[in-house]
């Protein structure tokens, strides 16, 4: 369960100096959006994250969780902030800052590349505790519910082709013309295919041969905001 203190944003930005209209321009919302959120003391996630990274605060400071369920895998959400500068590296290895990639940048360019870009649209986020990871998405569809809903953010580790596949696990699957889907792989017999499946019956398993796979990475943990 998450317990937010939104009205701490308009008390952070007064002694940044920051209007309310201005902070919108900064995250990309507009001024009513965000004193709607001061208002009603609630808030999407994702927009929570990127207010505290202007405001240059940890997130904890707006919005914190009673259990260890915020990330759904043995890890709570202790703090996470934005960062100016560009950080390569999984978690481990770059002391937990980890880029919030965004659907808009996958169309015209490769999650590997855009992992090795200095776009200065990619945010930055510290995420202590979490497992080993190189990037956050958000869920787009409703393919996976009930374990994964629409808007969840996914916390996922680029797989290289040395690295096993493990059947039964959830996976962002990267595929031609700058498609992605959120899958579980599933064993099949068939050595050029790989099988996807879904968790929503609406959505029936498929194949997908594995010479069109641009990549594959691995989904360990989520953020929920319930």
């Amino acid at each position: 369960m998450a317990v937010f203190t939104l009205h701490k944003i308009k008390e952070y930005a007064e002694k940044r100096g920051v209007s309310i209209r201005k902070l919108g321009s900064m995250v990309g919302l507009s001024p009513s959006s965000i004193t709607e959120m001061i208002r009603r003391n609630r808030g999407d996630v994702f927009n929570v994250m990127k207010i505290a990274g202007e405001l240059q605060v940890p997130v904890e400071e707006f919005v914190t969780f009673d259990s260890d369920e915020a990330w759904g895998i043995n890890s709570s959400l202790k703090a996470i902030r934005d960062v100016s500068n560009k950080i390569l590296g999984n978690s481990a290895d770059s002391g937990g800052y980890i880029p919030l990639i965004t659907f808009d940048l996958m169309q015209n360019k490769t999650l590997q590349e855009l992992l090795k870009s200095d776009d200065l649209r990619i945010k930055n986020y510290i995420l202590p505790n979490v497992p080993d990871s190189d990037f956050i998405i958000q869920m787009p569809g409703k393919a996976m519910v009930p374990e994964i809903l629409p808007g969840d953010m996914l916390i996922c580790k680029y797989l290289d082709n040395c690295q096993p596949i493990e059947y039964g696990e959830t996976y962002l699957l990267e595929i031609a013309d700058g498609q992605f889907i959120v899958r579980k792989i599933k064993p099949d017999d068939a050595e050029s295919f790989m099988l996807f499946g879904a968790d929503e019956t609406n959505y029936p398993a498929f194949k997908y041969p594995k010479k069109n796979v641009i990549s594959l990475s691995k989904v360990v943990a989520k953020i929920r905001l319930e």
